[in-house]
């Protein structure tokens, strides 16, 4: 695997921290940019993880003028994509503020790196999500026509097509690799994973539906491997599709997923089933067919049961996150 340049825009969030931590430890240049407002948190929760804190380049405000002079100055050979707005709620009022975190955000992006030559312009790499696919038919293969039903699925969505039509243009050399459910250290209680594992450990009742849902999820340790995997691939001039379906764990029941972290709690009296109602327009089997990104690079990835015990003891053993967790 060739040696990267990276720079890591949402190096301060949930997948950018773990994925410039990897990148430092295998040996690649990296520079994380952002505001300095959450890089003291997302380092102590580095510290936690046994890394150090990756260099850091404080900017005001992501700007097309400021990004720009960031590239030309640190002169990458990759960028990665991290930032965005997480919220998935049904709420329409949540589209301005997904708008103006996913869709302009991505447009700056794209913007700054279209301003520069392209022979020497960055390779970006940046994190779609199979919740643009919404209610769209399965098998969920990347030339299928997306059909969101959320705010967050759109706003990703629309972030994927500025890309893909950049791509086009002839403007910029990326890809899009389209995330299934992702779990992992640090990560927000607002998601499914974490908030079962913290209400376990405030010996709180886990309220779910009925849990028949089939979903693939991917430890964030996986996820920020096949973002390297890529970007490297891409360095190596080989033939890398603009979009790809993410591989991932086999399809696993909600509530097999929710019995599985109580029982690794020891709370399994805490689970209820059924205790919420269904949620409208809610697809029963919902996973992407990820044979095109399988026939790239192979992947072993982390066994479920095994994936959600680490994550289960980094919770336990940093209370100090859970208890400030949004």
């Amino acid at each position: 695997m060739c040696k990267l340049r990276a720079l890591v825009l949402g190096g301060n969030g949930f997948l950018g921290r773990q994925l410039a931590a990897e990148l430092l430890k295998t040996g690649n240049e990296t520079l994380v940019v952002g505001s300095s407002q959450s890089f003291n948190i997302s380092c102590e929760i580095l510290k936690s993880m046994g890394y150090g804190p990756p260099p850091f380049y404080k900017i005001k405000s992501l700007e097309v003028g400021i990004l720009r002079e960031v590239l030309s100055t640190y002169r990458p050979n990759v960028v990665f994509n991290m930032i965005g707005g997480l919220d998935r709620t049904d709420g329409f009022e949540l589209w301005d503020n997904l708008t103006r975190k996913n869709v302009l955000t991505t447009s700056t992006v794209i913007s700054a790196i279209a301003s520069l030559d392209l022979a020497e312009s960055p390779i970006l790499i940046t994190a779609g999500s199979q919740m643009e696919y919404g209610i769209s038919e399965m098998p969920w293969s990347e030339s299928n026509k997306c059909k969101p039903i959320n705010a967050y699925g759109a706003s990703k969505l629309l972030s994927t097509e500025l890309v893909l039509s950049a791509i086009r243009s002839n403007s910029i050399r990326a890809c899009v690799l389209r995330l299934p459910l992702v779990y992992g250290p640090g990560q927000t209680s607002r998601m499914l994973i974490p908030e079962v594992m913290v209400k376990c450990l405030n010996c709180e009742e886990v309220l779910v539906t009925s849990g028949i849902q089939k979903r693939r999820i991917l430890h964030s340790q996986d996820a920020v491997k096949m973002f390297i995997e890529i970007a490297s691939l891409h360095i190596q001039k080989r033939d890398i599709p603009s979009l790809l379906n993410a591989p991932a764990s086999y399809p696993i029941s909600i509530k097999s997923l929710s019995q599985t972290i109580t029982a690794i709690a020891g709370t399994r009296e805490l689970l209820k089933i059924g205790a919420l109602p269904d949620r409208r327009h809610e697809m029963k089997q919902a996973w992407p067919e990820t044979s095109l990104a399988e026939s790239l690079f192979q992947q072993n990835p982390i066994d479920i049961e095994l994936g959600l015990k680490d994550v289960f003891e980094w919770y336990k053993n940093n209370r100090w996150f859970t208890a400030n967790s949004p």
